[in-house]
């Protein structure tokens, strides 16, 4: 999974996920899965 930037930049899934985790949030998961960018991914803090 990729999450585009302004900067044109992308990351992994673990990327941002990491960053979630570090600010106390519970671990990133992908709700759904979708070949386009309608993915669904959910933290809570």
């Amino acid at each position: 999974m990729l999450v585009a930037t302004e900067g044109a930049g992308t990351f992994t899934f673990a990327e941002p996920g990491d960053d979630l985790e570090a600010e106390g949030c519970t671990p990133a998961a992908v709700l759904r899965r979708e070949q386009a960018v309608s993915s669904i991914v959910a933290a809570r803090k």
